[in-house]
């Protein structure tokens, strides 16, 4: 395990919060359809890089420890 880095109770979390925000963003994108405009660079480039980037990298550091 990394000295300075994150738990794996707290990488597990944010495992959990990106995968919830991947799927609101799944959610929205299939209630409301594709939104147009800086609405969807805002929530669908923003929110779902950072969704997305903290699955990634989360799963990345488990896999490591």
């Amino acid at each position: 395990m990394d000295k300075y880095g994150p738990s794996r109770g707290e990488l597990k979390f944010r495992l959990c919060m990106g995968l919830f925000i991947c799927g609101l963003l799944l959610a929205t994108l299939l209630a409301k359809g594709v939104p147009t405009g800086l609405v969807g660079i805002e929530l669908f480039v923003f929110a779902g890089a950072f969704g997305l980037g903290s699955v990634v990298w989360s799963l990345w550091k488990l896999r490591r420890t």
